[in-house]
């Protein structure tokens, strides 16, 4: 590949591909409009001009504005629609209104000017010999159709920007950096995802908002025609959002001489913003295409496909557009009960429960949130992750919605101002990350870390006489001790409670003859790794308290997912600044080693819930999660409904039905003994069989009903 980029030669066979045609649906199959042509590339090839395309795209990072948002790492599909939601919302606080104007490119990647876009790359800086190798790659292709086992003849095409090459993207964000970047009014800006473009402008005077607006367009096709680009006008859309009780009168914007329609709604990247942003229109496309997924779960269910497929089937074709832009989805709680239906439909199919089988009983079966719930999750975590993220777009209004009041009270907030709201509950007195949680660990740290996640201790030493494990584990700390280097040993441990909520840390550290214990805890509930990377944090505070002069520092933790972590190459910032010497061993818990139980006894009884920590992205899913558990749990108490309980009594676990492999009247049989909410078909069963006892014992073998659920 060096030598390919250093001379500027590619071979032939690399640039070779297979066009597929595939099927729109809804579409007339017997012109080429109706069918979706996908390029399938050489292997070879391919993996070439992905290494060449991370290359360029972390060298035009810093060229690319925040309101380009394709194919760009840490941006959503959703970021864009975000965008504009929170611009209205504020624009509604302060008694203005929002004009967006839709713009689409035509045939996008074909009418790329490839001696432009290598002049554009050049402008930027980008090195000249991978420019070269760009153009090379962008010249004369060779392409053959094929359908099933039918192949056309290879034909050489000449074309700019070809269709499935990793290239592509990057070149075309390179290529549209004018239309991001442009210089515009004040309140306006311009936001790209790929060939899709929002032009937006808020403002109180909808006369001068109109002029400020053509003005923009008509700076746009001025860049077009430079670049050899066309907008499509059948796709032009222009709306109008506001809370004002009088209509805005109809826009009348035209670009290149055609007139844009006002329209009700406006579509961009697969969400629907309507005029006064209650998503009611969005709502109601959903549950369309929702509706009638449903039909592929009833198919699959008649066709004999056990329970775990029909599981995956809903949460791939359904439950996926359900949630899809749930982060910036403010609906009314009637709207989002409508999507809430369409998933306890789904879930009566994927278990062949009856319709009066309750919703929480359902969930717990499949293992899924409710969607509102879903989407308060969503919403939540999103914004936890803005404000992780340096040089998010977002990141500045999220910082400002937590300490800013609205300027206006409305009946419904912004999807920011919510989930800050939800945030300040959630965390109480504890902090919010400013940064990442992981980092890329850098080289040189690697280099001083040796990760001994496997060795001669494992799980099986649970087993082993009183006091083996502990001896096998200190000669194993002299193996790797250097007596003539400072070494501290570090064991640290965490425990996570959930009845009720606590979360504790603790860690023994021994250096030389002397010795430290030290712990925390907290009225959360958070992963067992977050848990036990809240210990490793403490005990390096205190390794430099007790041993400054420490050269070599082993941590013996029984955390296989942080290890594994490690191995990964990704690892928290603050542990890349330990200057000393760090060997991470792993320690098998509850096997009798003395230094992992005394941290395992301050991590579960060592400290007062008091402590007050940093919480990620991560901990507030969990704890979002959590409280939607226990709310969950509460209504279904408040309506005396015992069939969740029913079901643990039996050993059966949360989501168990996500993994059965039952299929038809088995699965059906099953679900419906399991809630205790039984129809008449399959009570004839029951009755046919001679009881419930022996239709348990015909489904699970013959073991007793009660042995064969807590297998289950």
């Amino acid at each position: 590949m060096n030598s390919s980029i250093a001379t500027g030669t590619i071979p032939a066979h690399w640039t070779d591909s297979f066009l597929v045609p595939i099927p729109k649906p809804g579409k007339d199959h017997h012109t080429l409009q109706g069918y979706r042509i996908i390029t399938v590339q050489n292997i070879g090839g391919k993996l070439v001009e992905g290494l060449v395309s991370r290359q360029l795209s972390s060298y035009l990072e810093q060229h690319l504005p925040a309101t380009l948002g394709a194919y760009r790492p840490g941006r959503a599909t959703w970021l864009n629609v975000g965008q504009v939601v929170h611009t209205a919302f504020e624009a509604f606080e302060a008694r203005e209104h929002t004009l967006i104007v839709g713009l689409d490119l035509q045939d996008a990647y074909n009418l790329v000017s490839v001696p432009k876009l290598a002049r554009l790359l050049m402008d930027l800086g980008v090195n000249p010999y991978l420019v070269r190798w760009l153009l090379s790659a962008f010249q004369s292709r060779r392409c053959a159709l094929k359908c099933g086992r039918w192949l056309s003849e290879w034909t050489s095409l000449m074309m700019a920007l070809p269709q499935g090459s990793p290239l592509s993207p990057i070149c075309f964000n390179a290529y549209t950096l004018p239309i991001a970047s442009m210089s515009l009014p004040s309140k306006f800006h311009v936001l790209t995802f790929a060939d899709d473009v929002l032009v937006v402008g808020t403002g109180k005077d909808m006369a001068v908002l109109e002029r400020h607006m053509q003005e923009a367009l008509d700076d746009i096709l001025t860049i077009c025609q430079n670049a050899s680009m066309e907008i499509n006008p059948a796709k032009a859309t222009a709306c109008v959002l506001s809370l004002s009780k009088h209509c805005p009168p109809p826009c009348r914007l035209r670009y290149d001489g055609q007139p844009i329609p006002d329209t009700e709604t406006i579509t961009h990247l697969g969400v629907t913003l309507d005029r006064r942003l209650t998503f009611g229109a969005h709502i109601e496309k959903v549950v369309s295409r929702c509706t009638r997924a449903l039909g592929t779960l009833k198919m699959a269910q008649k066709r004999g496909v056990c329970q775990r497929r029909i599981v995956e089937l809903y949460r791939s074709l359904i439950l996926s557009r359900l949630t899809y832009g749930g982060e910036v989805i403010t609906a009314s709680p009637s709207s989002l009960e409508r999507l809430d239906r369409i998933q306890n439909a789904a879930l009566r199919i994927a278990t062949g429960c009856t319709r009066d089988t309750a919703r929480p009983t359902l969930r717990y079966m499949v293992d899924v949130r409710s969607v509102p719930q879903k989407i308060e999750t969503l919403r939540v975590t999103a914004v936890a992750r803005i404000l992780e993220t340096p040089g998010h777009p977002l990141r500045t209004a999220v910082q400002s919605m937590t300490d800013r009041a609205p300027l206006r009270r409305l009946q419904k907030s912004g999807w920011i101002r919510q989930a800050c709201a939800t945030l300040r509950d959630i965390k109480g007195r504890h902090s919010l990350r400013a940064g990442p949680q992981f980092a890329a660990t850098p080289d040189c740290v690697s280099d001083a870390w040796n990760i001994m996640a496997c060795h001669s201790l494992d799980r099986s030493c649970r087993e082993w006489p009183p006091g083996v494990a502990n001896a096998a584990f200190e000669e194993l700390l002299d193996e790797i001790h250097d007596r003539d280097t400072a070494t501290l040993v570090l064991a640290t441990d965490g425990s996570v409670t959930r009845d009720p909520p606590r979360s504790g840390w603790g860690c023994f550290l021994r250096y030389g003859e002397s010795t430290r214990c030290t712990s925390g805890a907290c009225r959360l509930t958070l992963s067992s790794m977050r848990a036990e990377m809240e210990a490793v944090t403490l005990g390096l505070c205190a390794a430099r308290e007790l041993a400054p002069d420490a050269e070599h520092i082993i941590i013996a933790t029984d955390s296989q997912s942080l290890l594994r972590k490690l191995e990964t190459g990704w690892s928290p910032p603050e542990w890349q600044q330990v200057p000393q010497r760090i060997t991470w061993l792993y320690c098998p818990g509850h096997s009798g080693i003395s230094m992992n139980e005394k941290a395992d006894r301050l991590a579960g009884e060592g400290s007062s819930a008091t402590s007050r920590i940093v919480l990620s992205a991560s901990d507030i899913r969990h704890i979002v999660n959590d409280y939607q558990r226990e709310a969950e749990a509460q209504e279904a108490l408040h309506r005396g409904s015992r069939e969740v309980e029913r079901m643990v009594e039996r050993g059966l676990r949360r989501g168990w039905v996500a993994k059965s492999h039952r299929r038809g009247a088995v699965g059906r049989l099953a679900c419906q003994l399991a809630c205790g909410t039984i129809s008449r078909r399959t009570l004839a069963d029951v009755q046919s069989v001679g009881g419930a006892e022996a239709a348990w014992t015909r489904i699970f073998g013959s073991r007793s009903a009660s042995e064969a659920a807590a297998e289950e």
